[in-house]
């Protein structure tokens, strides 16, 4: 089953336990190694990160290095290699969160790239306006967290005032949305592919089956996909 997917990259995960999933450890261990059974070869960490809840951002980041390095103890011990964890974040949008002390260092680790999550609608154009000034004024690579949520005429305002976007592959395989992610990867919106997978306690979680189902999906444009997906995280 080795090298089954285009889209190498799991752009969007919620593996961390204790941090930003419910599951053991050993859970967390063997959906990695399904994810690299199926040919995933880099896994963006992106726990929440609520800036009304986690105003300081050192102390998360403190918290969140703390877990990866239990998880890569465990990932050692069990054997599995040649997966690279890309420390992250998934940062919910709030008007003014370009002034948030450290924003930068939310960034998958090594680069400018920032995955934010949009709020609940309605969105006001000050909220568009934060985002605008993260990408023009601090110079990150903004990029939107499953867009394929928002709704078709929401996502395309994001979309047309040039904001890169992440699709998950649950959307991609359903019957309700998948002509629409199809439309975006045919011109050339879609930059990343993500699982958004939460490992919880049930054993049930620890399955990787979305993902490659989706890049079967987006055959067509999976390799553009990939390229794409490999420089907003430095490759």
């Amino acid at each position: 089953m080795s090298n089954t997917v285009s889209i190498k990259t799991d752009f969007h995960t919620h593996l961390l336990p204790d941090i930003d999933c419910s599951g053991r450890p050993e859970m967390s261990v063997k959906l990695l190694k399904e994810m690299k059974s199926a040919g995933i070869q880099n896994v963006v960490l992106s726990p929440h990160f609520y800036p009304q809840h986690n105003s300081n951002v050192e102390d998360f980041l403190a918290r969140r290095d703390r877990h990866i390095g239990a998880l890569i103890e465990r990932m050692e011990a069990e054997g599995l290699s040649k997966i690279e964890l890309l420390p992250a974040a998934e940062v919910l949008l709030c008007q003014g969160l370009e002034k948030l002390e450290g924003i930068e260092k939310l960034c998958i680790k090594g680069t400018n790239t920032l995955l934010i999550e949009m709020p609940d609608l309605p969105w006001s154009e000050s909220l568009y306006d934060s985002i605008k000034k993260m990408r023009d004024r601090l110079g990150l690579e903004v990029v939107i967290a499953h867009a394929d949520r928002y709704g078709k005429q929401n996502a395309l305002s994001l979309i047309s005032r040039g904001f890169k976007v992440q699709v998950n592959a649950d959307s991609t395989v359903s019957f309700s949305l998948k002509r629409t992610v199809l439309d975006w990867a045919k011109q050339g919106y879609v930059y990343a592919l993500g699982s958004d997978h939460h490992v919880h306690s049930s054993s049930k979680s620890a399955h990787y089956k979305e993902f490659p189902k989706a890049n079967g999906v987006l055959a067509k444009y999976a390799d553009a996909i990939n390229e794409r997906s490999l420089k907003l995280i430095g490759k």
